[in-house]
């Protein structure tokens, strides 16, 4: 049965989607500004609006379990920056 190709491209979906969807509450930190979306969409290699038409499906199609280091590392540099920007 885990042979089968439907049974593979399942188990791909759903192990995608466990790492996809931490980055997508990632990605909804506060500290998140229109230059860390422009950078995500710069490493994603895709553009998008983000108004009130951005749906979650836009954030899956990211493909953003193939960029979990760099998705972190923007969420992690968003949050450093408004620790600073509150500091001053």
């Amino acid at each position: 049965l885990k042979n089968w190709p439907g049974y593979k491209g399942l188990e791909d979906s759903v192990k995608n989607m466990q790492t996809s969807l931490p980055l997508v509450e990632e990605l909804h930190h506060p500290a998140m500004r229109d230059r860390h979306w422009k950078q995500l969409m710069r490493t994603c290699g895709v553009s998008f609006v983000m108004d009130e038409n951005f749906t979650f499906g836009g954030l899956l199609a990211l493909k953003l379990h193939e960029y979990e280091d760099d998705v972190m590392e923007i969420v992690d540099k968003a949050q450093k920056e408004l620790t600073i920007e509150k500091q001053l």
